[in-house]
């Protein structure tokens, strides 16, 4: 409803989640851990996706998104529809994802994706 407001809060939450993620990138590599992962739902939408060695989109379909957030966090759907059509689509982070993890499914078969993945690394 407040385009500009909302644009404001964005920039200045993205600008301090970035400064944790760096401050935290530095710590972790210093201390020689093979791999590190960041959960960073606006990552394309700040640009800084190039930033990273590679990225993974985790992502189900629409309607298992929707019933995941109402039974998380109670908000109502039309609400859920909102925020979910004001940010970029999925398709788009698909395409630009290096790897993509459909989590339809069963939190065993996630498992079981995040480590077909991580084998292609050889992190495991």
């Amino acid at each position: 409803r407040h385009p500009e407001q909302k644009k404001i809060l964005e920039e200045g939450t993205t600008k301090v989640v970035l400064a944790d993620i760096e401050k935290i990138r530095k710590e972790r590599e210093s201390s020689g851990d093979a791999a590190l992962f960041y959960d960073i739902p606006l990552l394309f939408e700040t640009g800084s996706e190039d930033d990273y060695d590679a990225v993974w989109v985790v992502t189900a379909d629409y309607e298992i998104r929707k019933n995941r957030v109402m039974a998380r966090d109670g908000i109502d759907p039309s609400i859920i529809d909102l925020i979910m059509d004001s940010q970029d689509g999925e398709e788009k982070k698909v395409q630009l994802a290096d790897h993509v993890i459909y989590n339809n499914g069963t939190l065993d078969e996630l498992r079981e994706s995040v480590d077909a993945v991580l084998r292609s690394y050889g992190l495991i």
